[in-house]
């Protein structure tokens, strides 16, 4: 009888046959992780759709403690809002690829993909819906040596939830013709944020756009009016933007905006004795590490930083208090108010020497706040403006009585003139423009 001999498996049939059982086993423990990933996913999903629904105005509006929600924290609303949904739309369409690609090829695959998936998605619903709660970013401004900061050249971006551009001069509005063209009468414009144009988007609004507008339709010449306007800008970094930058525009008249922070605002910076860096650099991406740009990070400093309680103020290492603007219409002879002048006033002496020097007009103009309309005994700001303008020669106009004449055509809405305490709308830019370009023409600043 012969016996048939049983070959023993090779060595490839028995490494296929124990993944084939190891595959058959562990079949039914992949589909139990791919529904509870799929589980997962719509939980995800569920809780994008609900947030975009219930993340409302009023419901930010407490969590940041305000009675009502500024510009740029309802533009990024707005944004997360929109991302919620999208966020919600990708996770159902993950969704779906999970139910159709039911077997990963391995455990570890499957793991690092429920992994990615939980963390892409907790770390875009964080990003978004803390977006309105952060201090907003820019990459307009940037820091700078001799100023602090400056503006960016070519630099497109929001500034305080409105599109601002700046030109490849590093200014707002068009770019010059540098050396400028013969039979050209050129206005610089120096000042901070009313200057620049906060809040404006359209650069033919701003306050030097539309002096321009009024000052060629008042003379024979073609006119530029140069924006040298930079957000929180006082006359110690407006000297240096005159001499650094300005003169290479030859300007033939140098207008100076003076608004009375430009008095107290440098008070919080570390060059002054505070422990600041400046607001417009506290919201410039240009001064932060890459961590800055996250919504979450943001929002966790800023609470940090009110919980020191230097979210508004800033703590002083000297004899000199940080002012505010009611100070010095309030207490107007008070020490620490006349110590804060005496920081002021002679920066703004330098700029006339500069422009005296080089045998160019300079006019001071005074901005005023509202509350200086609606009583105007609050006036000693641009009592002591006028005088200083008197003892160097030089020109004040005051834009106080300008505004409350313009205040009676408009029945007394303030809301038509000014967008908050100080900054200027389109129309106050107008009126404000228009004074100024009368008196240039009227006090003969230009040259047959």
């Amino acid at each position: 009888m012969t016996t048939a001999r049983v070959m023993p498996p090779s060595k490839p049939q028995q490494d296929a046959e124990r993944s084939t059982s190891v595959g058959a086993a562990d079949t039914p423990a992949r589909g139990q992780r791919c529904r509870r990933a799929l589980s997962l996913t719509l939980w995800l999903v569920g809780l994008a759709a609900l947030a975009s629904v219930l993340y409302d105005t009023d419901f930010v509006t407490a969590l940041r403690g305000e009675d009502a929600l500024v510009s740029e924290a309802r533009v990024a609303l707005d944004g997360t809002r929109r991302g919620l949904r999208f966020v919600a739309t990708i996770g159902a369409c993950l969704g779906v690829l999970l139910l159709v690609l039911r077997r990963p090829r391995s455990h570890a695959g499957l793991g690092a993909f429920i992994a990615l998936l939980l963390t892409v998605y907790l770390v875009a619903m964080l990003e978004l819906l803390a977006a309105p709660l952060a201090p907003p970013q820019t990459s307009i401004f940037a820091p700078n040596a001799s100023r602090g900061w400056a503006l960016v050249a070519r630099a497109h971006d929001d500034w305080m939830g409105v599109p601002v551009a700046i030109n490849e001069q590093g200014l707002r509005g068009p770019v010059r013709a540098i050396p400028k063209p013969a039979g050209v009468q050129r206005v610089l414009f120096l000042g901070d944020s009313v200057t620049f144009g906060f809040q404006l988007e359209d650069d033919g609004d701003t306050l030097p756009a539309q002096a321009e507008v009024s000052l060629r339709a008042k003379l024979t010449q073609d006119v530029e009016a140069i924006n040298g306007g930079v957000g929180g800008y006082s006359p110690w970094q407006e000297v240096r933007l005159f001499v650094e930058e300005g003169l290479q525009y030859e300007p033939d008249v140098v207008v100076v905006n003076f608004v009375l922070n430009d008095v107290s605002e440098k008070l919080g910076l570390s060059r002054f004795g505070g422990s600041g860096q400046g607001f417009q650099l506290e919201h410039s991406r240009a001064a932060h590490g890459i961590a800055w740009r996250s919504n979450v990070v943001r929002y966790l400093m800023k609470k940090r930083s009110q919980s020191d309680g230097a979210a508004e103020r800033f703590e002083r290492n000297d004899d000199v208090v940080v002012l505010s603007v009611g100070d010095l219409l309030t207490r107007p002879d008070a020490p620490d108010v006349n110590q804060a002048w005496d920081r002021t006033l002679p920066e703004l002496a330098r700029l006339v020497a500069h422009c005296r020097q080089r045998k160019i007009p300079m006019l001071l103009v005074g901005l005023p706040y509202t509350i200086q309309l609606e009583r105007p005994e609050l006036d000693a700001p641009q009592r002591r403006l006028a005088a200083f303008a008197v003892e160097h020669g030089i020109e004040f106009l005051d834009l106080a009585p300008v505004f409350r004449a313009e205040l009676e055509h408009v029945g007394g809405d303030l809301d038509a003139l000014f967008l908050d305490a100080l900054h200027l709308t389109p129309q106050g830019c107008a009126v404000a423009a228009d004074a100024i370009a009368s008196h240039l023409v009227d006090g003969l600043y230009f040259a047959d």
